[in-house]
């Protein structure tokens, strides 16, 4: 007599700590940062937490119980969710990535999404839950921070390329300097060594003031490009 009534104790108590984990895990739910949504098999809402509302721009849940998670995303993004997403997490049982998401009055975000499946006791799935976080400003950073790498990546390039073209310019500079100065030393050797014929003098001394007048339009004109500049 005492082991059916000790039965219905403990079943007593096993739905007792069902029903408080239920409330417990629905308050958990309800103080959650991150938009929290239980769905159905076929994608109806059966419940909300008020941050899923703000994070697609809805005061009260009754604009979303009965109505399914297609309305909440433009049409090329339901598109890749229908045809790849969903396939992939009712066979898998999980999903976590990226989407874009659509707020009540049409303007698109981009969030994090994490799927779970609901089973029976036969571990048969019956519904989803669904957690979404807006990730706006993490993409605004992440993407504030690509254009950085990239200003400074074309303003690394730039200033190598402001290098070589200051070598390019010194090595034609020294080359332009070298040839007058060449033929100067070269003819100024000779007369010392008193190797130039009397006939050759006049020829000597013009190369000679040639080259001088050579080299100072170079100086002059590398003048001229240090004021440019500067």
């Amino acid at each position: 007599m005492t082991k059916p009534k000790r039965k219905r104790l403990d079943a007593a108590r096993e739905h007792q700590i069902a029903t408080e984990l239920l409330h417990q895990q629905s308050a958990a739910m309800k103080a959650s940062m991150d938009g929290m949504a239980i769905l159905d098999r076929a994608g109806h809402y059966v419940f909300i937490n008020e941050a899923y509302l703000r994070v697609y721009g809805y005061a009260a849940p009754q604009k979303l119980i009965d109505a399914t998670y297609r309305s909440l995303y433009p049409a090329e993004e339901l598109r890749r969710l229908e045809e790849s997403i969903m396939p992939a997490f009712w066979k898998t049982g999980q999903w976590r990535g990226e989407a874009i998401g659509k707020r009540r009055d049409g303007t698109t975000f981009p969030q994090e999404i994490s799927l779970s499946h609901i089973e029976d006791d036969n571990g048969n799935p019956t519904g989803f839950v669904c957690v979404v976080r807006d990730i706006t400003e993490r993409k605004g950073a992440e993407e504030a921070h690509a254009g950085l790498l990239q200003r400074e990546k074309k303003a690394r390039a730039a200033a190598e390329t402001a290098s070589r073209a200051k070598d390019e310019f010194l090595a034609v500079v020294s080359h332009e300097l070298r040839t007058p100065i060449t033929a100067i030393l070269g003819w100024t050797w000779l007369l010392r060594s008193g190797e130039v014929a009397p006939a050759e003098l006049g020829k000597a001394l013009e190369v000679i003031e040639r080259n001088m007048k050579l080299q100072a339009q170079i100086i002059e004109d590398l003048l001229d490009v240090s004021n440019i500049v500067n």
